[in-house]
This record gives C-alpha cells, structure tokens and sequence, in this order.
C-alpha cells in the first residue's frame, strides 16, 4: 500500500516545519537576552561586594595603623596589651561576624 503525499500535505508540512523554526529561533533569542542580563546583574553585585570588601580591608588599615602608633602597643607591656584587649572586645563585632 503506498501512501501518496498530494500538495497539501506537503505544504502543511512545511508550515509546520517554519512555525517549528522560527518559534526555536526567537526561544534562541530571549534565551540569549536572559542570560545577558542576569550577567549584567551578576557584575553589579560583584562591583558592590568588592567596594564593600575594599571598604572594610581599608577601614581595617587605618584602625590598625592607628593602634600600632602606640608606643605601649608597640612595646607590648601590661598596658599596650590591655589596650589591644579592650579595642577588641568594642570591634568584636566587626572581626567575627
């Protein structure tokens, strides 16, 4: 038994086939769109939390160049020691989170 394909058939067959491509095409498309996107997204977040890294590490900096300009700290006696004591127990919070 042979089975003829007439005319219209065929071009139901290839409507199908366009409506197939083009609808792969623009998925392509958006698909492209997204992920360029949430890159852009992804970038700026990154910008934000290495400002906020640098900030912190240059806050860090100055406070602990600070500290270290203190003749007891710098010798390390009783009184040096109890000053690096209590500045840690008041910037605790920012050293352990």
């Amino acid at each position: 038994m042979n089975i003829r394909f007439n005319k219209a058939v065929w071009i139901i067959f290839f409507i199908f086939l366009m409506i197939w491509i083009l609808f792969f095409w623009s998925i392509y498309g958006v698909k492209n769109l997204i992920i360029d996107e949430f890159n852009k997204q992804q970038m700026v977040m990154a910008e934000q939390a290495a400002a906020g890294i640098r900030g912190c590490f240059e806050y860090m900096s100055g406070e602990l160049e600070y500290i270290s300009k203190v003749d007891d700290v710098c010798m390390f006696n009783k009184r040096g020691r109890r000053l690096i004591e209590d500045y840690f127990k008041r910037k605790g919070g920012l050293l352990n989170p």
